[in-house]
């Protein structure tokens, strides 16, 4: 490969990128246009207050809070942190299938020249 390819690749992947961000933000308009993403997020909350995952999350809440010492050992932004790190890792995996099953459905459903 000479070196005059070597930007055209990178231009072609980040052309690529650019296309599923401006894909993925158009899908998202979508949904919130229609009241699917509401929906969703309804859905979603649903699924985790079922299996048990808020009342998990407040736990670890009280147990970050009280490994620093109490609330004025730690701000907002570091619990949230703390939270959102344990949180994500910690969502069951029939939760994220079951989102993921419905995302692929809603976009499926929908002609992509709408998107």
């Amino acid at each position: 490969m000479n070196t005059t390819q070597r930007p055209h690749s990178v231009n072609n992947s980040s052309n690529s990128s650019q296309r599923i961000d401006q894909g993925r933000d158009e899908f998202v308009k979508h949904l919130q246009e229609t009241g699917e993403m509401d929906q969703l997020k309804q859905h979603l909350t649903a699924k985790l207050v079922d299996c048990g995952w808020f009342d998990d999350m407040k736990e670890v809440a009280q147990d970050v809070v009280r490994d620093r010492g109490g609330v004025t050992n730690i701000t907002v932004d570091e619990l949230v942190a703390e939270l959102v790190s344990r949180g994500k890792k910690s969502v069951p995996s029939q939760v994220k299938f079951d989102m993921s099953t419905q995302l692929k459905d809603l976009l499926e459903k929908k002609p992509h020249d709408e998107l």
